[in-house]
């Protein structure tokens, strides 16, 4: 437990050294969905119907700006050898890195979200159940992206090949979470939506970190 916490204090340390690259994607979420409403108007009804959607999309690409590099430069300065080499299992400390990049770059955007859907016209309510959904569905894209990640960490330059490999696998988590917000904002209830979406990140919780770590052993030949 103790080197757990060290692994994830080492990682938030280093990841707010650089406050500029922390703040990116929460600055790219903000100024992606402050901009679809300059393309659609100000038309309050329109804006509010499409607000979830929006919202979810913004939050998709924000934390695939996250995963941009995620194991890279470990590939590229020997520290997957060390993970590999330690005798901590290797899914843990991927667990462990994925907690310090949600943390510091993806949990911002999560508070921003309920903002920008009032700003956008939703009810209160709704965008309590909108931040409930990026609260649990954002873990769930992180996992999922992490594994592009993994495969590509060799690559110098990987960003736009990761986005065709994993966004298709972001659909079902933005229907979802998307959808489930929706459908409060109409009044039905929310409960089974939010407790799929629960079921969804349990099941990349006890998939995606062995997945990941046999990718990341593939791509460095351990």
């Amino acid at each position: 437990m103790n080197r757990l916490r060290c692994l994830l204090g080492r990682d938030l340390a280093l990841n707010w050294n650089d406050l500029g690259a922390a703040l990116r994607p929460v600055m790219f979420f903000a100024l992606v969905a402050v901009s679809f409403p300059l393309g659609l108007g100000a038309d309050p009804t329109l804006l509010r119907a499409v607000a979830p959607g929006l919202v979810w999309v913004s939050a998709l690409l924000a934390v695939l700006l996250a995963l941009d590099g995620l194991f890279r430069e470990d590939a590229m300065d020997g520290t997957l050898e060390q993970w590999l080499l330690s005798d901590l299992p290797l899914s843990i400390t991927v667990l462990a890195r994925l907690l310090a990049q949600w943390i510091s770059h993806v949990a911002p955007v999560v508070l921003m979200g309920p903002v920008l859907g009032a700003a956008l016209g939703l009810p209160l309510s709704s965008c309590g159940v909108l931040f409930v959904t990026l609260l649990i569905g954002t873990p769930t894209v992180l996992l999922i992206g992490a594994l592009g990640s993994a495969l590509l960490a060799p690559a110098r330059s990987g960003s736009g090949l990761l986005g065709l490999l994993v966004l298709p696998l972001f659909v079902p988590i933005l229907v979802f979470g998307a959808g489930t917000t929706m459908a409060h904002v109409g009044g039905a209830e929310v409960t089974a939506q939010l407790a799929l979406l629960g079921g969804f990140l349990v099941l990349a919780l006890s998939l995606l970190p062995a997945g990941i770590a046999v990718a990341l052993r593939i791509v460095t030949g351990g």
